[in-house]
């Protein structure tokens, strides 16, 4: 597995800033570049809890910030492929800290801790206030489970491992400074090692952020384990070619864990979902009708079993329709994805621009020519956005013109991306204010048990007060084929499919009727 620490400095969306559009997408792009299945972001300033999942890049972002203000803020990037292997989804502790934990094989665990330490120019008490609080959350972690923590601490820890052996490897860098000070305390209480300085690297690979005014890179960013699971990280070490608008390097450590897998529920796989918009093609229609004539023709029904003669019938049509009918493919809607190709030509330049200057710091015309790039990025990605907006108005208009509603309120639905989700916060019996998911389950659970498993009050003498009907016994009489086809005219197309899977557009096609 390979896990990462990145400063994002922002993932909000500005125009006035000199970062393009969709940041957010821009960040997990690099990433998925190079194959980090978990990242803790640092500094994301999104506010409150919430998750937003980037389908093209393929990760969903959690994350955790404050109720007011834009300032801090961390998050988890997580490859939405893992999410389903999770037991609970990440946890967020404050706009500093958040947590999550993965199961393991061999029935083990492993927490995972997202931070953001505030930096040497905040006040002691707040200082002191966050590494009290990462210090109650590490002792709730269980004593078994792997701890990794991530992100930007803020700290120069320097590299004396004499006094901070087991702590410090060999191959520390800089001075030490009072958060770092804080912060190999902390280390120490816990026996964590900081798993940057034991790998022999350049410099250029160990450090993370470079003063802007001293010009000076240093080590602020760390990815944190116990001394006892030291032996589970391969490497540690920043990745220069990276470049995502923000002044921090990636931090990337590749680690010997693996997901345990979640066992797949036995039992009937739910029917694929067909397209059943190609039935709007006379050629497929004519092959689906040909097709059901000669299977239909087959069926040999017995007087006396229903449900075995309609298992027949539903898996002759479920058989046709697939030999005819191409499998839905949902397609999504959003700006960034749709110029996908065009976006990854821009990156690309960018990329290359980007490892030319790294090779030669030095040279101004190679320093000008990436900072020329990136400007180039941020106007056209701006422009791609305004065309493909400008677009989808263009089209939603013309279906609101023609009172389509249903390709309207469809449209309307589909583009309004990437799609986030978060839960509406509720309280619990005691009224304390719950904004987990998995909290907010179980309260729904909690209030549906009591609701609906009260002792009756009612009266036996009542239902026997209650007139009796006399029986239509005709209804069970077997209905006639004009009224099976005066039925299923009255279906109404575009309505989901029941359990058996077919589409009542496939009912009402001739082959059947006759």
């Amino acid at each position: 597995m390979t896990l990462a620490a990145w400063n994002v400095r922002t993932l909000l969306d500005r125009e006035k800033t000199n970062r393009p559009e969709r940041r957010t997408a821009l960040v997990t792009k690099e990433l998925k570049r190079y194959r980090v299945d978990i990242a803790a972001l640092s500094e994301t300033r999104f506010l409150d809890k919430g998750e937003i999942r980037e389908v093209g890049s393929g990760y969903t972002i959690f994350w955790s910030g404050r109720k007011t203000g834009r300032k801090s803020g961390v998050g988890f990037a997580v490859k939405t492929s893992l999410i389903p292997q999770l037991e609970s989804q990440p946890q967020g502790i404050s706009d500093r800290i958040m947590t999550m934990r993965l199961p393991l094989e061999k029935n083990m665990y492993a927490t995972l801790i997202s931070v953001y330490a505030p930096t040497m120019t905040n006040p002691d008490e707040n200082k002191e206030a966050f590494y009290q609080q990462l210090d109650e959350v590490i002792q709730g972690v269980p004593a078994e489970d792997k701890l990794i923590i991530l992100g930007d601490l803020n700290a120069r820890i320097g590299s004396d491992d004499t006094t901070w052996t087991g702590i410090i490897g060999q191959h520390g860098i800089g001075h030490e400074n009072s958060n770092g000070k804080l912060l190999l305390t902390l280390c120490s209480q816990h026996k964590l090692s900081i798993t940057n300085t034991f790998f022999q690297l350049k410099d250029a690979h160990k450090t993370t952020w470079m003063h802007p005014r001293s010009k000076h890179w240093h080590q602020i960013d760390f990815i944190i384990c116990k001394q006892r699971d030291l032996q589970d990280f391969n490497i540690t070490r920043t990745m220069r070619g990276a470049e995502c608008y923000t002044d921090h390097l990636l931090l990337r450590s590749k680690v010997k864990l693996h997901i345990k897998r979640k066992r797949r529920p036995q039992g009937k796989k739910p029917p694929t979902k067909l397209d059943v918009r190609q039935t709007k093609d006379p050629e497929r229609v004519e092959a689906l009708q040909n097709e059901l004539s000669c299977r239909l023709r087959k069926l040999d029904f017995e007087s006396g079993k229903t449900e075995e003669n309609w298992a027949q019938f539903r898996d002759e049509i479920n058989g046709a329709t697939k030999e005819t009918i191409d499998a839905l493919k949902r397609h999504h809607q959003d700006w960034f994805d749709e110029n996908d190709p065009e976006i990854e030509k821009l990156l690309t330049e960018k990329h290359a621009a980007h490892k030319e200057w790294l090779a030669d710091k030095a040279s101004d015309s190679k320093r000008d020519k990436f900072k020329h790039i990136r400007s180039k990025v941020q106007k056209q990605l701006r422009s791609m956005k305004d065309t493909w907006w400008k677009r989808k108005a263009d089209e939603i208009q013309a279906y609101a013109d023609s009172k389509n509603a249903k390709l309207f309120h469809a449209a309307l639905k589909e583009v309004y991306g990437p799609p986030q989700r978060c839960a509406a916060p509720m309280r619990n019996l005691h009224g304390e204010l719950l904004t987990d998911n998995g909290a907010i389950d179980k309260r729904w659970a909690e209030h549906f048990e009591q609701l609906l498993n009260k002792a009756s009050s009612i009266d036996p003498t009542a239902i026997e007060e209650i007139p009796i009907r006399p029986l239509h016994i005709e209804l069970d009489d077997r209905p006639t084929e004009a009224e099976v086809k005066e039925a299923i005219d009255d279906l109404q197309c575009g309505k989901a499919a029941g359990p058996d899977g077919i589409p009542r557009k496939y009912l009402k096609l001739e082959a059947i009727l006759s």
